[in-house]
């Protein structure tokens, strides 16, 4: 008798049985390696989480980090912006107040001058007056006294009114530089 392919069936029976035994060892094998990959994908499923998890408490823990920095460099720039402001309404009233008092130095200088050379003129005038004076005698010595007195008197009246009228526009002055500022 012949088997399949023209052999006989003993060797038929050999290979079928061989190819079936095979077939049972592969799906065996197949099986255990589907179950080890299903294990390991089950493993690799559970590292990933563990790792996603370390990395989102990592990126949660640097966020709130940074949030912190932030608030301190925002806060440290508010500072310092605050100082900055401070400093220069400082310096723009010192160099206001500086400028207040040279202008009023100024002015006072100018006008102190204009009454020294007004006073030194007078003097002047009196010891020319007094020279004259001194070589007179009688009656055009008394009137020439009379005038000198109603001069010394006169004058001084006149700068004290000066004095005065220089006084208020000083005041007047610094009344116009408060305001100014």
């Amino acid at each position: 008798m012949t088997g399949i392919n023209g052999s006989a069936p003993k060797i038929n029976l050999g290979l079928s049985t061989g190819v079936i035994a095979l077939l049972v060892f592969g799906i065996i094998v197949g099986g255990l390696f589907i179950q080890e990959t299903k294990k390991q994908s089950e493993e690799n499923g559970a590292y990933v989480l563990k790792v996603d998890k370390k990395v989102n408490e990592f990126i949660k823990n640097w966020e709130s980090r940074i949030k912190v920095s932030n608030q301190v460099n925002n806060a440290s720039q508010a500072r310092d912006y605050q100082i900055l402001q401070t400093q220069l309404s400082n310096e723009k009233n010192i160099l206001g107040n500086l400028t207040a008092h040279r202008h009023v130095a100024n002015y006072t200088r100018d006008i102190t001058f204009k009454i020294l050379n007004q006073s030194l003129e007078q003097e002047k005038q009196l010891i020319d007056l007094q020279n004259k004076t001194d070589t007179l005698t009688g009656s055009t010595y008394a009137k020439l006294a009379d005038m000198r007195v109603k001069s010394i008197i006169g004058n001084i009246s006149k700068e004290h009114e000066q004095i005065e009228q220089q006084h208020n526009q000083i005041i007047k002055y610094l009344g116009n530089l408060t305001n100014v500022r």
